[in-house]
């Protein structure tokens, strides 16, 4: 054993060494909010590529597959790779939080940590950033876009792009509980009641906090894309059942870029997640998929 061990030693030391993912890999920690730290895995790439924010859906972190697949497959790609994990008003989360759970947290508060976490790339000397979110995360990168008047930001890219409003079928949200929390709103009640939201049928937060989510309907949605500056690519899964394909589709009409993977869900998982990975590479070279 004592001849063996330094032998396997010197391997695994030489196997780190030779392993340029696993030294570049990074888990970065912000503090987002008094005493709330949100982590993020983070890749130094190549200086003169743009870094690649990747932003998770709803209630998920970036262990999430969808958001992980694509993380791995970029890994080898050059770029700068930032994948956080929101923090939803919990300190250094690391799971992904049940609808029933009381939620704190507003789409405001999402936006303005992707914010900071936009200014923590620039501090590091990474000047130009392309956005990629999955589900609830491509909403939120279109909200932080809609926000946004900088020029670091050159691309974003949409995936399953699942706005949250009621006036979009195939979700939770509903007129009724729509109005119920815009009179909570206008009363000043700030206590906690159950709404649904996005794929939640029993969601605990306050009406405040609901209305951020709920304004995102079709026509603000429309709103956001209109007003854009910058090159952006909605992908979706034409067999994805959580979304109402045909008009999200609809938008391509409105002279938005929409590409739909034949075959694929949701959560572009089995033999999709490859072909989602290969539509990435491509939209960030500038390339659009062939037409079927």
């Amino acid at each position: 054993m004592s001849t063996l061990l330094p032998r396997w030693s010197a391997l695994i030391i030489a196997w780190i060494f030779l392993n340029p993912l696993l030294l570049a890999a990074e888990v970065a920690e912000l503090e987002v909010a008094p005493g709330i730290f949100a982590t993020a895995s983070y890749q130094q790439g190549e200086p003169e590529k743009p870094a690649i924010i990747m932003l998770h859906g709803w209630l998920q972190t970036r262990e999430f597959s969808t958001i992980a697949r694509l993380y791995d497959a970029l890994s080898d790609s050059g770029y700068t790779l930032l994948a956080p994990t929101l923090s939803l008003g919990i300190s250094r989360r690391a799971k992904s939080l049940p609808c029933e759970s009381i939620h704190t947290n507003s789409l405001d508060d999402d936006i303005y940590e992707l914010e900071q976490w936009t200014n923590w790339l620039s501090s590091r000397g990474h000047k130009q950033l392309i956005l990629l979110g999955h589900s609830m995360g491509a909403t939120e990168v279109l909200a932080f876009l809609d926000q946004y008047r900088g020029d670091r930001v050159i691309q974003s890219i949409l995936i399953s792009i699942g706005p949250i409003g009621p006036g979009w079928p195939d979700n939770n949200a509903n007129f009724n509980d729509w109005l119920r929390a815009e009179k909570s709103f206008t009363t000043g009640d700030k206590g906690l009641s159950e709404y649904g939201l996005a794929y939640c049928k029993k969601y605990v937060t306050t009406a405040e906090n609901l209305l951020s989510f709920y304004r995102w309907d079709y026509e603000r949605v429309l709103s956001a894309f209109a007003k854009l500056k910058i090159p952006t690519q909605i992908i979706v899964g034409s067999e994805d059942k959580l979304l109402n394909i045909k008009l999200i589709q609809q938008l391509a009409s409105e002279g938005i870029a929409v590409d739909t993977l034949e075959g694929a869900g949701h959560f572009f998982d089995k033999e999709f997640e490859f072909e989602l990975s290969d539509a990435v590479e491509s939209y960030l070279t500038g390339n659009r998929l062939p037409a079927n």
